[in-house]
């Protein structure tokens, strides 16, 4: 008896669940369908990229020392050659000074040499070795002058400085970047590219560019440059674009952009997630037959047809599950 039970309740659980399982297959819901749209459709190649002048230097010191003097702050406009900071250089003043003395010293020798030259009190040779002297001394006097312009850190171009990063007091190497400066009229972007999207990238083509400081503007620019050698270790390739004269973007701001690389005004349009393998389900007589098709430009979500519909067609928004 318990085993007969055990067998009629096992069947009636297996007819319970075929019948939940016909039912659901009686009324499960048709499969969405859409019609193709006409429309406008970009296809872009996105990177992220910084914003920075055209014309910019980061300044370093020639010779390592002591920052003595900082004499610009950031904002301030330079001009090429002004002094931006001094290292210590009490040393080699101490050492110009001497010189100086020193040559001033063989001068009036030179003289008196000469003059006693004249009468017979004074040799030739004696003449010769201070003039010898002389030559030596305003070499060194002249290479101490050098020394010391080096510790005088100036800017190469034109601009503003951007950033300063150096107080006095504190010691600087020839690796320290102690200053940024820059023109803050004319403003770039230098943007990376993913090495397989690079080919489709030519100078002259539009951008668009979205800012997190501007969430309500797409802002625009243009390719300008690309470079010829990519990074083998990223595997990209960097590319700049100029901006317009009234841009909002400031120096050092991340930027989106979208590289259009192709654009079609009055495209026949449908889901990129209904088209596989070059092929679109088409509803006909309420089943779905595949229909090859020509497919062109696409966008995150949507994907042109060139050839295999006419546009006005019912077929599956996605690709049933044996589809392909």
């Amino acid at each position: 008896m318990k085993k007969f039970l055990g067998t009629f309740l096992i069947l009636a659980g297996l007819g319970a669940a075929f019948f939940f399982a016909w039912k659901h297959y009686l009324y499960k819901a048709p499969p969405l369908t859409v019609t193709p749209q006409r429309g406008a459709i970009v296809q872009a190649v996105y990177a992220t990229g910084e914003v920075e002048p055209v014309h910019w230097a980061k300044v370093s010191t020639q010779v390592p020392g002591r920052i003595e003097s900082v004499l610009v702050e950031e904002g301030d406009n330079v001009t090429a050659g002004q002094p931006l900071a001094e290292i210590e250089n009490h040393v080699e003043r101490a050492r110009i000074a001497e010189f100086e003395a020193r040559l001033q010293y063989l001068e009036k020798e030179k003289k008196r040499t000469a003059e006693l030259m004249k009468k017979g009190f004074a040799s030739k040779s004696t003449y010769d070795a201070l003039v010898s002297d002389y030559d030596a001394v305003k070499a060194q006097l002249e290479s101490q002058h050098h020394v010391l312009h080096r510790l005088t850190v100036t800017t190469p171009l034109d601009g503003t400085v951007l950033k300063r990063d150096i107080e006095p007091g504190e010691t600087a190497t020839m690796v320290d970047i102690l200053f940024w400066i820059g023109d803050t009229e004319n403003l770039r972007i230098t943007a990376a590219v993913d090495e397989e999207d690079i080919a489709l990238v030519r100078t002259g083509q539009n951008v668009l560019i979205k800012a997190d400081a501007f969430p309500d503007q797409v802002l625009e620019g243009i390719v300008t440059e690309t470079t010829p050698k990519g990074d083998p270790v990223d595997k990209n390739f960097r590319l700049r674009v100029s901006l317009p004269e009234d841009s909002p973007l400031m120096i050092g701001m991340t930027v989106e952009i979208n590289i259009v690389t192709k654009q079609e005004e009055n495209a026949l349009l449908v889901p990129a997630g209904s088209v596989k393998n070059n092929q679109i389900w088409v509803m006909e007589n309420g089943t779905a037959v595949p229909v090859t098709v020509k497919t062109g430009i696409s966008d995150t979500s949507r994907i042109q047809i060139l050839d295999g519909l006419k546009g006005d067609e019912n077929i599956l928004a996605t690709v049933p599950a044996n589809g392909g």
